[in-house]
């Protein structure tokens, strides 16, 4: 605390966010969002399906393409091919699929359906538990400890006595370090350079009244001081 011409000045240090949660920008907050259908698989899991895939397909083609020709009737074998390939994806979304005439085509189709049905059946249920646990994470933002646990991206000034006691009590990389540069704060966090800002009490007191800094009232105070 200190003595001012406006009272008290509150250096104490806070945590504020906003309600809702997204990327470190913009951007990338889009482009996770856009390819979140993704996150229920690692990337050896959709490797492991593309390459299945591939092969179910070209042994379809080796299979099929001499008696079977309402699949296979193309006039080329990249022709043919490339339409095996074309039913084998089809197999997986349910829009079509292969129409086997030999035994060892029969045999493929029903290892392929089999793979597919336990992959769709897998995919459904991690999915699910996803969003669960996605939004469960973004509700529990509620203080600097679960917004470091979340891996959320802070911004600190370095040089300020907020941001001196961040990096004295806590070794977190996932930070953005504003400038000294007249720049409120809380600028960042609106620009999306980060999730949460570490500031001082005094000027979190006049930036959340501010229309220009916090007009939708999204920025809010996680927490009670920090020190």
């Amino acid at each position: 605390m200190a003595d001012s011409p406006y009272g008290f000045l509150d250096l104490s240090s806070v945590f504020v966010s906003n309600e809702v949660q997204g990327g470190s920008t913009t951007t990338i907050w889009q482009w996770t969002t856009l390819f979140s259908c993704f996150d229920p698989f690692g990337v050896d899991v959709w490797a492991t399906l593309v390459v299945l895939w591939f092969w179910t397909g070209v042994l379809y083609m080796c299979f099929e393409v001499h008696s079977n020709h309402e699949d296979l009737s193309g006039s080329s074998l990249c022709a043919n091919g490339t339409h095996s390939l074309y039913l084998a994806l089809l197999q997986v979304t349910g829009a079509g699929g292969f129409t086997p005439m030999t035994w060892h085509g029969r045999i493929l189709l029903a290892s392929w359906a089999w793979y597919i049905l336990l992959f769709i059946a897998t995919y459904t249920a991690n999915l699910a538990s996803f969003l669960v646990v996605q939004s469960t994470a973004d509700a529990d933002i509620s203080s600097l400890t679960s917004a470091m646990a979340a891996d959320m991206r802070l911004c600190t000034w370095p040089t300020s006595p907020s941001g001196e006691w961040f990096s004295q009590h806590y070794e977190y990389p996932n930070t953005y370090e504003v400038l000294n540069d007249g720049t409120a704060t809380i600028s960042y966090l609106n620009a999306g350079y980060c999730d949460g800002v570490i500031m001082n009490s005094f000027s979190w007191s006049q930036d959340q009244n501010s229309l220009e800094l916090n007009s939708d009232c999204a920025t809010t105070l996680r927490g009670s001081n920090l020190n």
